[in-house]
């Protein structure tokens, strides 16, 4: 069930995001993509504060203590709403009567979708801390049906804009969180405040916070610096194209979540040696899938593009740089799981850190000189800075761990 609530989940993003860039003109699905990604990037701000620590507090606590938690967190959850809509609310302030008047609009249609989608994001991830699959699953199908429907809305009702599939996205959120709200049966006659669930809640994710920018700034900025530089025509056809690497990220962050666990229990039980071997023999196995799946798509790229799309084609060469970024974050893979798994995670944050350097200095240059091609390069500098720091990192401290172990 957990495989199906991922695929249910990735499968719906994914489509959605091909159907729009075909149907809609590339300026107004740069839109979405703007907006979508300011989403994305707002929920995974609470997904760190919040469902981060939930995820490791709630599995020391029983099913009263779980909804306590789980009240608390809504409370963060109203927090950071509250800061969230004032800091998009600035910003459509800020960016109205100039040339990115669409983009304000985004960001002002933004403060209901986002409130709503990571309320309805909290309460899954608060059903999968305790590890109920079901309820976690009738959430996401309850969410991502009613998001189908705004394809519906641009195919046959001719209402081909980014605010309209937003607010779609907000309708299947507020229903999923009735629905949710009902599930965890939460009497707020009974609930009061704790301060001392607040502290620790908070004392776990000011960390994974602190870890998560970085990753933002690495892999997401030059959408930014694409739109602000080059417009959203560029940013709809840097989308359309990155729709079709998106398939070999979403696997990797999902393997991410069932691999550790288990070369976690190898390298507890059966060393290091072992653990080496194992997961480079299974990464081994993963990268030639992954690579042939990257090859493919760029040996036909252009048929591709305009088969799927019926435009794009003469950006083809954006998704062989793309690709090349991909594999580079393949390639680095193996060396953050063997960190995570020898509790080194501090070296990850050191990484990060690093490629995150490397896209703040190096995106907005390259794209303003290079355009599209720029913002690839830029993806691929700092994917490359991360692989360089942690194969350097796992070297090191492998070669310690190992003779540690030996002793």
């Amino acid at each position: 069930m957990a495989i199906a609530d991922q695929v249910t989940i990735s499968g719906t993003n994914f489509l959605i995001s091909l159907a729009l860039a075909r149907f809609m003109v590339a300026a107004e699905y740069g839109l979405y993509v703007f907006g979508f990604t300011t989403l994305i990037i707002l929920e995974g701000l609470q997904n760190n504060l919040v469902s981060a620590p939930l995820n490791v507090i709630a599995a020391r606590k029983n099913r009263s203590e779980w909804r306590e938690l789980v009240f608390h967190s809504l409370i963060f959850h109203v927090i950071i709403s509250l800061l969230v809509i004032a800091a998009l609310t600035t910003s459509f302030f800020l960016l109205r009567g100039t040339t990115y008047g669409g983009n304000a609009i985004v960001l002002l249609n933004l403060n209901i979708t986002a409130v709503a989608f990571m309320g309805s994001e909290l309460l899954r991830k608060s059903f999968l801390s305790i590890l109920d699959i079901g309820n976690t699953l009738l959430l996401d199908i309850i969410a991502y049906s009613i998001r189908l429907l705004a394809l519906v809305a641009v195919f046959f009702l001719d209402l081909s804009s980014a605010v309209i599939v937003l607010h779609f996205i907000s309708l299947g959120s507020l229903t999923s969180i009735l629905i949710g709200l009902r599930k965890i049966k939460l009497d707020l006659h009974l609930m009061k405040f704790k301060k001392p669930v607040m502290i620790e809640i908070f004392d776990y994710g000011k960390w994974t916070l602190l870890d998560w920018l970085p990753f933002v700034l690495s892999g997401q900025l030059y959408v930014y610096i694409v739109t602000f530089v080059l417009g959203n025509e560029a940013t709809g056809a840097l989308g359309a194209i990155r729709n079709f690497v998106a398939p070999v990220s979403i696997l990797l962050v999902s393997l991410m979540n069932y691999v550790l666990p288990y070369f976690s229990g190898i390298y507890a039980k059966k060393g290091d040696q072992a653990f080496k071997a194992n997961l480079g023999s299974f990464f081994v196995t993963i990268s030639l899938i992954l690579l042939a799946y990257l090859a493919i798509i760029n040996i036909f790229a252009e048929e591709l593009l305009y088969l799927v799309y019926g435009k794009y084609s003469e950006f083809a060469f954006i998704l062989l740089l793309l690709s090349f970024g991909i594999a580079l974050n393949i390639f680095f893979k193996p060396f953050d799981i063997y960190l995570r798994v020898i509790c080194k995670p501090k070296y990850i944050f050191l990484s990060r850190i690093g490629s995150a350097a490397v896209s703040l200095l190096l995106c907005y240059p390259l794209v303003f000189y290079y355009g599209l091609s720029g913002a690839a390069l830029s993806y691929i500098l700092s994917q490359a800075g991360m692989l360089v720091m942690l194969s350097f990192f796992t070297v090191k401290l492998g070669n310690f761990v190992s003779r540690k172990r030996s002793v």
